[in-house]
């Protein structure tokens, strides 16, 4: 699925909602008392994120806007210390990706409210979306890999094969599964386009446009999920307008 960002090669791999998720001691069971309780204690919430521009921060100024409310972002340097403030009860909220923080919802150090799907995943049914309560909330990040576009055609054919193969394996998909995120792995005429899920904060720009930077996060892929076939690092675009002109540019 190797297709044209801009004037860059891009291949999609995975779609990876975030979770919606409080501390335990909030007195709120679901997003509509969620959403109740904000509006009674207008900027008394807070809600961590990631960093400033991340899907994590977007999401909560998104949800903000969409719900009426007044949430109070607190960034972090990562995941891990925004959960680890959140099982302990420093943080009310977070919009964390479903990948990091679902395993703490399982387990009950926190409480999950809803994914920010517009209906729920298969993989993780369990979890109402948002959207249910929220109508046309959605935030996602989407992975892939990136070449630049003087890359010859037949160096992206061969991307484009290994990794379609590589997201057709089961061993791959059944541990991004786990966590509920979904193996795309299409290849260039499915993808065509960028997924609809952009064109939610793209509707909503002043929710983000006086907090959001642009910004593309390179990470790589943890080694135990895929097999060492070829090279492979993630391309996670925050889901706005911004974020897209960002990476055209690239």
């Amino acid at each position: 699925n190797v297709t044209n960002l801009g004037n860059r090669k891009w291949t999609q791999v995975a779609i990876v909602p975030n979770l919606l998720c409080v501390r335990k001691e909030l007195p709120v069971d679901s997003v509509a008392e969620l959403v109740a309780y904000a509006k009674a204690k207008p900027g008394k919430l807070t809600y961590s994120t990631t960093g400033v521009g991340t899907s994590t921060h977007l999401s909560g100024e998104l949800f903000s806007r969409m719900a009426g409310v007044q949430l109070v972002p607190v960034h972090y340097r990562g995941s891990s210390p925004a959960i680890n403030d959140l099982i302990a009860g420093s943080i009310d909220l977070s919009f964390d990706n479903i990948g990091a923080i679902v395993t703490h919802a399982r387990s009950g150090k926190v409480r999950a409210l809803g994914i920010t799907r517009r209906e729920r995943s298969p993989l993780a049914p369990e979890y109402p979306a948002v959207a249910e309560t929220v109508r046309g909330f959605e935030t996602t990040t989407f992975a892939g890999l990136v070449v630049r576009s003087k890359t010859q055609k037949h160096i992206c054919d061969i991307i484009e094969r290994d990794t379609l193969a590589v997201c057709g394996d089961q061993l791959m998909k059944d541990k991004l599964a786990a966590v509920g995120i979904e193996t795309v792995g299409r290849n260039s005429a499915e993808l065509g386009r960028l997924p609809g899920a952009l064109t939610a904060l793209e509707h909503h720009q002043p929710a983000t446009r006086h907090a959001t930077h642009p910004r593309v996060m390179i990470e790589l892929v943890a080694p135990f999920l895929i097999p060492s076939r070829i090279h492979w690092f993630t391309c996670i675009m925050t889901l706005s307008k911004f974020s897209f002109d960002a990476i055209t540019r690239w």
